[in-house]
């Protein structure tokens, strides 16, 4: 009997040991998609991403929230690895689109709602209610994850064929993963939110900002460069009839 009962317990942890794990990020833009289609999937790094509306079934052109999903690693790590590169490779999507993404800063992920998980396990007890976060979340692929989330609507709209090449093209399959310096990831994501920002004197700041922060990093490295002289074509193209702004001028920035 006790033979019995250890092959069918060894039996159960094999089912457990084959369970994948699944990774979800969510992210706000600042246009919604041109496109009334539900769900796109791009192939990035190798990996099948889908990328849906946070309320699953409506129209990407509707919504400011995204979540991708990107399903079959064998690790928690693995997936967590997988799932910071994504969040660079949207911020750097988004901000070569225009687009404008907040996909949260790295190992910083932050709930936005809760639900008190007792309420799920009294209808059914194998629900797993999951979290509703800005950023990544990283659960077993089980088919059990519940998602509460609250509902998000826009008007201006991206294209989202472009947004959808962009992140192949800034995550490709045959390329390692390049985290880049803490310095450049820090500012794209302030250009990402400079984009989102309706206000135009918080775009100059968040522009400036980000010139600053590139400006303490010496040497200066080409992406630090490219990055400083599209800022400052920015600040040039929307305040080109000034003949300065805070703290500098457009000139100084192209130097």
């Amino acid at each position: 009997m006790h033979s019995a009962v250890h092959k069918r317990l060894r039996g159960v942890g094999s089912l457990v040991e084959k369970t994948k794990y699944r990774l979800w990020l969510k992210l706000r833009i600042g246009k919604s998609l041109d496109t009334e289609d539900d769900a796109l999937t791009a192939s990035i790094a190798g990996r099948t991403v889908t990328i849906e509306s946070e309320n699953r079934g409506e129209p990407l052109s509707k919504t400011s929230w995204l979540v991708m999903s990107c399903r079959g690693f064998e690790t928690e790590a693995q997936a967590r690895e997988f799932g910071e590169e994504l969040r660079r490779a949207t911020h750097l999507a988004g901000l070569c689109n225009r687009l404008g993404v907040d996909a949260g800063d790295p190992g910083e992920d932050r709930t936005m709602s809760w639900l008190n998980p007792e309420i799920v396990r009294n209808v059914n007890p194998d629900i797993r209610l999951a979290p509703d976060v800005h950023g990544i979340v990283i659960l077993p692929d089980d088919g059990n994850n519940v998602f509460a989330r609250w509902r998000a609507n826009a008007q201006v709209l991206a294209n989202a064929g472009h947004f959808a090449r962009s992140l192949e093209e800034c995550l490709p399959e045959n390329d390692p993963f390049r985290s880049g310096s803490p310095s450049i990831r820090r500012a794209i994501r302030v250009l990402n939110l400079a984009e989102i920002n309706e206000d135009p004197i918080a775009k100059l700041v968040l522009a400036v900002s980000t010139i600053e922060g590139l400006a303490k990093d010496p040497p200066w490295s080409d992406e630090q460069r490219q990055l400083i002289e599209n800022a400052a074509a920015w600040l040039e193209r929307v305040h080109g009839d000034r003949e300065e702004v805070p703290w500098c001028t457009t000139r100084d920035l192209g130097q």
